[in-house]
């Protein structure tokens, strides 16, 4: 059954008395068949695309064998209400940040449960997020926002009191995609003459560097910890602690594994500072990704996300407790109660994503990864860039990653041998 009333309607999917869900989908946040299985006998789902989004193509017509959708482009919210008024929707949710801010706008024009606009902000900008956190007392490195376009002089004036080194990166953005470690003022200022910081759409934060608790060669495991955070009926509960791989310069992620091998103590300072965090926002309702780093100091927030944490953290979540997060977060945004907490491991799910080294520019050779496919425990392998693959340096982020693997193994001591055997098997050339 298929329609195309006013161009903005595609082929909806059979009434089965299901409340109905309206997912703001973008093409890189969202993992299609997940949020397809999540939604079994639990919710019918209604697809909202925005085609200015890139890489949506004929996405469409993939989604419309799940569900309904409509085409929300160059609509504003009361437009969205209009379009979902014959068959309105009970819920509504976002699986990646730059749709975050929108689907708080319709949210709210619709009654839903949602993130406020505010609150949404405050998620997905950096600086609001900081400037929150300073305003609620929570310790937070200094930082200071240069506008677009920024001059030499201006940014010398406004960096005036920071400490360096420090991280600059874009107000909204993810996957560590255009962050800097810069050293010393001149070195920003050259960056900004360069014009690398100075694009005409975009502001960047300029935040002092969190002292690391390690080097990445003293321990296989980073500093810091993700707190997978579900609120719904004004309680918080925590699902687990991801623990996380060391990252590769200067701030790519490398992958994740579930559940953490923090201590006790550590795990519920995590705990106490995600919650912190959360009340700083404002949040009330909602699915939460919060890094914590352990610095000498004590625990500091990285950020705090208004959805599912990346890197195949609901997969990894799904494959050792039998749990769908995804089914979980779409409950909370039904208004439903939802408490995760008390889920059981059956293993150690991880995923890892080798990243190339900084200057690496062109992939040459890839060997060995027919081998790693037959380690026990591993359940994938992903290519990602191949030989003659161009790669775009580590401004790229965490997404120029190389190849990934997917699995599940008994120990953290097999965890760490698992790395290390498949960093040995796997041989990488490139032309710098």
């Amino acid at each position: 059954m298929s329609s195309e009333s006013n161009g903005r309607r595609w082929a909806a999917a059979p009434t089965g008395g299901l409340p109905r869900l309206a997912v703001v989908f973008e093409p890189t946040a969202v993992q299609f068949f997940d949020v397809v299985d999540a939604a079994t006998d639990t919710w019918e789902t209604v697809w909202l695309i925005d085609r200015s989004i890139e890489g949506l193509g004929n996405l469409p017509r993939l989604l419309a064998r799940s569900g309904e959708v409509i085409d929300t482009t160059g609509l504003d919210p009361s437009e969205v209400k209009e379009a979902l008024r014959e068959r309105p929707v009970q819920g509504l949710i976002a699986f990646g940040d730059i749709v975050l801010v929108r689907a708080a706008h319709i949210a709210e024009e619709l009654g839903l449960p949602f993130y406020s606009p505010a609150t949404a902000t405050r998620l997905t900008n950096k600086f609001e997020q900081r400037q929150a956190f300073r305003a609620a007392g929570i310790p937070t490195p200094r930082s200071v926002l240069l506008p677009a376009g920024v001059s030499a002089a201006t940014c010398r004036a406004i960096v005036a009191d920071v400490t360096f080194p420090v991280i600059v990166k874009p107000t909204v953005g993810n996957g560590s995609r255009g962050v800097y470690s810069v050293d010393d003022v001149a070195s920003l200022v050259a960056l900004v003459e360069a014009g690398t910081l100075a694009r005409a759409d975009q502001d960047v934060v300029v935040e002092e560097q969190i002292t690391d608790s390690w080097r990445v060669d003293e321990r296989p495991y980073a500093d810091y910890v993700s707190v997978e955070s579900f609120l719904s009926h004004g309680r918080a509960s925590h699902f687990t602690l991801t623990g996380r791989m060391p990252r590769a310069e200067p701030f790519r992620e490398t992958g994740a594994f579930q559940p953490s091998n923090v201590s006790p103590e550590e795990w519920q300072m995590a705990i106490e500072a995600a919650e912190e965090a959360l009340a700083a926002l404002g949040a009330e309702i909602g699915v939460f990704h919060t890094e914590v780093k352990f610095a000498p100091e004590g625990c500091r927030i990285v950020e705090v996300n208004g959805r599912l944490g990346g890197g195949r953290i609901g997969q990894i979540a799904s494959l050792v407790t039998g749990r769908s997060l995804f089914r979980e977060a779409g409950r909370v945004a039904l208004g439903e109660e939802v408490d995760v907490s008390g889920s059981q491991f059956s293993a150690i799910g991880f995923y890892y994503g080798h990243q190339p080294p900084v200057g690496a520019r062109t992939i040459v050779g890839l060997d060995g990864l027919d081998a790693v496919r037959q380690f026990p425990g591993v359940l994938e392998v992903v290519v990602n860039r191949r030989p003659g693959d161009p790669l775009w340096g580590w401004e790229e982020g965490s997404r120029g990653y190389i190849y990934s693997v997917y699995g599940k193994v008994d120990t953290y001591d097999e965890l760490w041998a698992m790395l290390d055997r498949v960093r040995d098997t796997v041989r990488i050339s490139y032309e710098t």
